[in-house]
């Protein structure tokens, strides 16, 4: 085959590839991101999409730009499915006495700008309730937004239980006038979404007794033998002490109950319970369970059903050497 001269391959291939340039020519460079390659304006100054202050780095977010402020955590979390959904607590101001309410939390990754306190409340489950405005408090770097949602003046619980909810969060901003943004992975769509735990009817009821009653001092006895206080009233507001004798915490009281019926004893500390029958000595079943954070006077239940033959019974209780504790009859 003949060879082509050296001049003829090199106007070739200038012919078929401009863009390459001909012979040491660089490729062209792209113009930088938000310029357009055209030239700049009469002072130099670069074009109105380019990088602020000319460092190089990436432009600043404006208002509503994607690099807004975002949530950096939350109670509950995002996507939650067993929030309790009532808190019980005593109201010191205005209509003074036992009321509901369920507070939550959203931490932003920068200072935000407080004078934005207030935002809606959706019912996910059902699409024809109305949002319900929610009022909330700034902490003091500006970063933490607690929100208290309370009963609907026209009446109805806090937070239904089992039930979908949303909170918007696209309203905010941070402390610079940016506006949040709704698309990061912390939420998502800007919502706050989760869902609500079955509520507890008879444990928000003996959270009012340790917010409004008055204790009534008992002091569990060291043997099991022998005459015993009792502990058996429903509704009762006890403060058991228990003895120690220079070991574990350890005293015996009694419960003269209905047979066979079911019963909870709460709790506010960690206490261990056993129980049996007090002539026979016949151990009764019972299950000790931990409770949703429906108040901070109570933190477990022991479950029971007293028998049918005989429900007069001794409690042993171990662990601790003072707690509180409310009895009450489960329907």
């Amino acid at each position: 085959m003949r060879r082509l001269p050296f001049t003829v391959l090199l106007v070739a291939c200038c012919a078929l590839s401009l863009s390459a340039g001909c012979g040491d020519d660089e490729p062209g460079t792209p113009s930088p991101p938000g310029q357009d390659g055209g030239p700049p304006d009469a002072g130099g100054a670069p074009d109105a999409g380019s990088p602020d202050g000319g460092d190089g780095g990436a432009p600043d977010a404006g208002p509503g730009d994607a690099g807004g402020p975002w949530v950096l955590s939350s109670v509950p979390a995002e996507g939650s499915t067993d929030l309790y959904p009532v808190e019980v607590y005593y109201r010191t101001t205005g209509q003074k006495g036992l009321a509901e309410r369920k507070v939550l939390t959203v931490t932003f990754n920068v200072p935000m700008d407080t004078s934005i306190t207030q935002t809606m409340l959706y019912d996910k489950t059902d699409p024809h309730a109305e949002p319900r405005p929610v009022e909330g408090t700034w902490s003091v770097d500006a970063k933490t937004l607690t929100l208290t949602v309370l009963q609907p003046e026209e009446g109805g619980p806090v937070l239904y239980g089992e039930n979908a909810y949303a909170v918007d969060l696209r309203g905010f901003q941070d402390a610079e006038g940016h506006s949040l943004d709704a698309a990061h992975a912390g939420l998502g769509d800007g919502r706050l979404d989760f869902q609500t735990a079955p509520n507890d009817e008879l444990l928000n009821h003996a959270c009012g007794h340790t917010l409004a009653d008055a204790t009534a001092a008992v002091s569990a006895s060291a043997t099991p033998t022998g005459t015993l206080p009792r502990t058996d009233v429903t509704h009762k507001y006890y403060e058991v002490t228990v003895p120690s004798d220079g070991g574990a915490p350890s005293g015996h009281t009694r419960l003269r109950l209905l047979p066979e019926a079911s019963y909870l004893l709460f709790l506010d500390v960690q206490v261990s319970v056993s129980l049996s029958q007090l002539a026979s000595g016949t151990p009764v079943d019972s299950a000790l369970e931990q409770t949703p954070p429906a108040c901070a006077g109570i933190t477990s239940r022991v479950r029971f059903t007293t028998p049918g033959d005989d429900a007069d019974l001794r409690a042993h209780f171990m662990g601790a050497s003072k707690f509180h504790a409310i009895l009450e009859q489960s329907f």
